[in-house]
């Protein structure tokens, strides 16, 4: 019985205890520490970059997909202290602090006024099927900074310089493109590595309006979508609002203009804007769509103020804190990890001549003699689609009838002292040799081929898998067949998103319907990264062909890191109004 006693008052005691804290393991480049959630590695880059990961075990390593370095980086001296509360990692200019509890991370800068720091419960995996793959989804959250600006996530449509409580889908199409870093007027970038489908911001869909806060609606006649009506806010505080549309669409409230853009009938694209609403006040409201098929408007109601970063596909919680404080040593930290940008050929800098498009060797040549005897500057023409026979798509041979002699072409355009540029895409037509020798490798995407899938033009076609390291030099031993040896000098990459869904526009559940698999993972792991990839195979391929002349490529889409490979983003296809000019 006396034994049952003592047994019962150490459980007690014990029961009384605290609970106990994370141990602190040190690693060759940092500390590692396991809290009830998972482990927190902190890993020193430079310093002034810290890489930060979370995951539910201690061997998680994310894939080298994008970052690259830095390399030959100066060592680093750096040390550890702790307490009962937190492991701190000091640095020169930085002290990176982990609670013990928690695993929320702090960033400091030497003197210990708090530059960022993680949530609470802001290390997020969440088990997921994507794609019949057992994964899980990642967000990490981090505080909101009053008085702060972020800038950055890429090239997007909706004309927002400063991204700071707006919410944004991160997925490649044509005129967006996602880069998943951005900077901070506080001196600061983050770079989340991973090549998911991702999210900025709140992850909650935008939802349709209710009929309880939109009233008083007048709707417009068919040849004008649309409606006047009245808001009224259930609550008090920043509501976003987005269309998802085409045509010229305008949305004024409260009597401002908050949209006016115009987009193609088969470039469907969102556009964003957020207002504060007092709760009960009614605001007048008024939607007008014209030369368009389609209008959809939506809202998102207030939420906790947060900076947030997730992604449909991850094993762990993989970025890179890196510090300025000039935001030009922060790009500077952000080249260091990715690659630093290539030298471009001078003439690239230049005046360039393009239009959707040359037709014929003729046009060519005398536009460009036109120019020097009208002694226009000109360093690049450009030869944009359709150069090939109408049912060849992806054989990158020029239409004979059309290009009698594209070497006497491409010598008249040197002889002229300008350059040639040439548009190539990852696409192929099921008859040309090219396509067949994609398949035999297993180096095409099967979903297009399989449902018979046609573009614009009414053909079967499919892309290639830029993941595959054998279909990369593939594709650039037919580019360097066909055109490279004539003397092409420079790439417009076209499509590089990759543009697989017809009819457009495509859906991100479509784009990964088409992609499905890839040569490293389902489309959801790793399409972001596409046009990474196939910048990668036009850039080696021509080094390792021509390895003393520069590269240059235009592409439509990008990523980070897509700098090291001689690359420049292109808008995509935007229409030619204003507006569109001033979002950009």
């Amino acid at each position: 019985m006396r034994t049952i006693g003592l047994l019962s008052a150490l459980t007690a005691v014990l029961a009384q205890a605290p609970a106990r804290v994370a141990d602190v393991e040190r690693l060759s480049d940092g500390i590692r520490l396991r809290t009830a959630d998972g482990v927190v590695s902190l890993h020193v880059k430079t310093d002034a970059i810290v890489r930060v990961t979370f995951a539910k075990e201690a061997a998680f390593r994310a894939d080298d997909m994008v970052v690259v370095g830095p390399k030959e980086a100066p060592p680093v001296t750096w040390s550890t202290s702790s307490t009962a509360q937190a492991a701190t990692l000091t640095l020169p200019r930085l002290r990176v602090t982990v609670s013990r509890t928690d695993g929320a991370v702090t960033f400091a800068d030497a003197s210990g006024r708090t530059i960022l720091a993680e949530a609470p419960g802001g290390h997020r995996i969440t088990p997921a099927d994507v794609q019949g793959e057992r994964t899980s989804h990642v967000q990490q959250v981090w505080k909101a900074n009053d008085g702060e600006s972020l800038y950055g996530l890429g090239q997007r449509q909706e004309g927002k310089l400063n991204v700071k409580g707006y919410d944004f889908d991160l997925w490649q199409r044509n005129t967006v493109v996602e880069v998943p870093v951005f900077v901070s007027s506080r001196g600061y970038g983050i770079l989340w590595d991973n090549t998911a489908p991702s999210k900025f911001g709140d992850i909650a869909p935008f939802e349709a309006i209710p009929a309880s806060a939109l009233v008083d609606v007048t709707a417009q006649s068919p040849a004008v979508r649309g409606f006047d009506g009245t808001i009224v806010a259930p609550s008090t505080g920043d509501y976003q609002f987005q269309t998802y549309s085409n045509g010229w669409t305008h949305v004024w409230l409260d009597g401002v203009q908050q949209i006016d853009a115009y987009k193609q009938n088969w470039a469907t694209e969102y556009d964003q804007f957020k207002v504060r609403l007092e709760a009960g006040k009614r605001y007048p409201i008024k939607v007008r769509n014209t030369e368009g098929t389609t209008l959809e408007l939506r809202w998102k109601r207030p939420v906790l103020a947060a900076t947030s970063l997730w992604s449909e596909v991850g094993e762990g919680i993989d970025y890179y804190f890196i510090y300025g404080p000039e935001i030009d040593q922060v790009i500077a930290g952000y080249r260091g990890l990715t690659g630093q940008a290539t030298m471009l050929p001078d003439w690239a800098f230049g005046y360039w001549q393009s239009k959707n498009k040359y037709n014929t060797q003729d046009e060519v040549v005398k536009t460009v003699a036109e120019f020097r005897r009208r002694q226009f500057p000109l360093d690049t023409i450009v030869q944009d689609w359709q150069y090939w026979p109408a049912d060849k798509w992806g054989d990158h041979e020029f239409e004979a009838s059309r290009y009698p002699d594209p070497d006497a072409m491409i010598k008249a355009v040197h002889d002229h002292h300008a350059r040639y540029m040439i548009s190539v895409w990852g696409k192929y037509y099921p008859v040309t040799a090219n396509y067949k020798a994609m398949d035999a490798i297993g180096a095409l995407y099967p979903t297009t081929a399989r449902d018979k899938t046609k573009d614009w033009l009414n053909r079967e076609y499919s892309f290639y898998d830029t993941f595959n390291a054998p279909a990369r030099t593939l594709f650039w031993d037919q580019v360097n067949r066909a055109l490279f040896r004539r003397g092409v000098d420079a790439w417009w990459m076209d499509a590089t998103e990759p543009d697989l869904v017809q009819p457009s526009p495509p859906t991100l559940e479509s784009t990964k319907r088409f992609i499905d698999r890839t040569a490293v993972g389902t489309a959801s792991r790793v399409m972001s990264a596409y046009p990474l990839m196939n910048s990668k195979a036009v850039y080696d391929g021509q080094r390792s062909t021509a390895p003393d002349q520069r590269v240059f490529i235009l592409t439509r889409s990008g990523f980070a890191g897509i700098q090291r490979y001689a690359t420049v983003t292109w808008s995509g296809d935007i229409t030619s109004t204003f507006p569109t000019l001033r979002s950009r």
